[in-house]
């Protein structure tokens, strides 16, 4: 990959609406909207010759003798992002809370139709999840015992090949005094592991599986 002197900052304008309301003493409701006009975003495209095709080129300094095929650094991409977030909180009883939430997301990728087809940027349709979910649960119980539950769904991320799944986490922690904080937890719950992030052709990045997981935690604070 080449450098680029002209090459400058990302630009972002951001709008943001959103309420906040509380019509129950045990329950609060927030929502958000939000677009953002993002300009001059990273591309890398590669070089083209006088015919319109790939100008590699051999080079022999550092041996062996390789092929190069030249790409450049730039700022060729637009986007736009909206979507909103719910998010509300109840507390049924004296110690129980609950909090739940909701994303809805929409991205739109615009490149110049003169550049190689080859071009990538930061994003594109279908990297960023259209839809996520949560909820979770928060419980005290006796003997300074709690017992806290997390549900997770994340929708499908086509562009990178990653089909929607869900998670849970459960938590079990004991406090037997204010300084001191014994705690089990697995994570992952439902799967042995699952795809999260797509994998890169271009950055030679392969793609992750988060795998199921429990351990144990001791804080101390004097």
């Amino acid at each position: 990959m080449f450098g680029n002197h002209d090459y400058d900052s990302e630009k972002l304008v951001a709008y943001e609406l959103g309420f906040r309301s509380q019509p129950l003493e045990n329950f609060s409701l927030d929502v958000a909207t939000f677009f953002n006009d993002y300009d001059d975003l990273r591309t890398v495209s590669p070089r083209l010759g006088p015919d319109g095709k790939p100008a590699a080129f051999l080079e022999t300094d550092p041996l062996p003798p390789h092929l190069v095929l030249p790409w450049d650094a730039g700022n060729a991409m637009t986007a736009h992002t909206w979507g909103v977030e719910v998010v509300a909180d109840w507390w049924p009883l004296d110690g129980w809370r609950l909090r739940g939430g909701y994303t809805y997301f929409e991205m739109s990728v615009d490149l110049p139709a003169s550049l190689p087809p080859e071009t990538v940027g930061p994003g594109a349709d279908g990297a960023s999840p259209e839809q996520q979910a949560f909820l979770r649960s928060l419980l005290d119980l006796p003997y300074d015992l709690e017992f806290d539950v997390n549900l997770r769904w994340v929708d499908e991320l086509p562009s990178v090949d990653v089909r929607s799944y869900g998670t849970a986490d459960l938590r079990l922690g004991w406090r037997p005094r204010e300084d001191l904080e014994i705690s089990l937890v697995g994570q992952n719950l439902l799967d042995d592991k699952h795809m999260e992030f797509g994998g890169s052709d271009f950055f030679a990045i392969s793609p992750s599986a988060v795998q199921r997981g429990f351990y144990g935690k001791i804080v101390w604070k004097p």
